[in-house]
């Protein structure tokens, strides 16, 4: 069996496409944006709080890109295994200490936190996986906001059986959240995503670890990771990936990390073709040469 390229580069575009038409409307509560977007807002604006370029993503494909970069490095260093807990929380935890010292202007609190204690742990000398976890831990056990879901792509991508997709993806999110919530979602996204990108048969979304329960006209997703994955799960319900990501973002809320999950989805399942092309030229050309590039990398591995 071979994965299908259209679906992985669909599924990492789909992120980065997710976040920059959700974040003009990230914060807004839905009534609001009803208002203001009677027919829902369609098209990459910018502005919005973060008062982003029309196509610019936030933390949530910087993110994104770090868990793939860091995978990619820890898996190369590895010629007939797979690369250990130690091995990929260096490589990854490596390249978020970088991207916060970059001093980006949208970092969660949880991530943050986490993120500094790690670096102090790892200058006293700690294994890499223990500082990491330790960090994480320090924070208590209800860390269960979607800081971690929202990167956590690439794994399904990447790994070649679904169990290796769902535990890398459970790792990269005890990195920075210790919650049982968080790594239950990540390692379930995963495994949608490795299954949706071998393109044999659509996976059954009804094991979805959020429970379906009704909601208000009103309702907009906070950044609660349940909250966050029930938002994604209405979305996928509609029959194109165009109409998947209009109603994803226009839940308002947590909208760019609603729109990254639901667009990795989305485009796992239908794929880049499917991506309406105003929506992925307005994404910067340096990030989509990054995404081909991982597309490409993650596919040979698959092959």
């Amino acid at each position: 069996m071979m994965a299908n390229f259209d679906r992985i580069k669909g599924a990492l575009y789909g992120v980065a496409v997710g976040d920059a038409l959700g974040g003009p409307l990230e914060f807004l509560p839905r009534a609001t944006v009803r208002r203001r977007y009677p027919e829902g807002l369609r098209e990459m604006i910018g502005g919005g709080w973060l008062h982003l370029r029309p196509g610019e993503t936030t933390d949530d494909t910087a993110m994104t890109l770090c868990v793939a970069d860091g995978i990619l490095e820890a898996e190369s260093r590895t010629a007939l295994r797979h690369a250990s807990d130690d091995e990929l929380a260096s490589a990854i935890g490596s390249r978020f200490i970088c991207w916060l010292d970059g001093n980006p202007p949208d970092v969660g609190d949880t991530c943050r936190e986490a993120i500094a204690r790690a670096e102090y742990g790892l200058s006293w000398g700690l294994a890499p996986a223990e500082a990491w976890f330790l960090a994480a831990g320090a924070l208590g056990p209800n860390q269960e906001g979607n800081g971690a879901l929202m990167r956590c792509a690439y794994a399904g991508l990447w790994n070649k059986d679904p169990k290796s997709a769902n535990l890398t993806a459970r790792l990269q999110s005890h990195l920075t959240h210790s919650g049982k919530q968080s790594e239950t979602c990540c390692g379930w996204y995963a495994t949608v995503l490795w299954s949706y990108t071998f393109g044999l048969m659509d996976p059954d979304l009804s094991d979805c670890p959020a429970e379906p329960e009704a909601v208000s006209d009103d309702w907009s997703p906070s950044g609660y990771v349940m909250d966050t994955l029930h938002a994604v799960i209405l979305a996928m319900q509609e029959a194109s990936f165009e109409t998947v990501l209009v109603k994803a973002v226009n839940f308002g809320g947590d909208a760019d990390t609603v729109g990254a999950i639901a667009g990795g989805l989305a485009g796992a399942k239908y794929g880049f073709s499917a991506i309406p092309e105003r929506w992925v030229f307005a994404l910067s050309p340096t990030l989509r040469d990054k995404l081909d590039e991982l597309a490409r990398y993650a596919y040979e591995n698959r092959k």
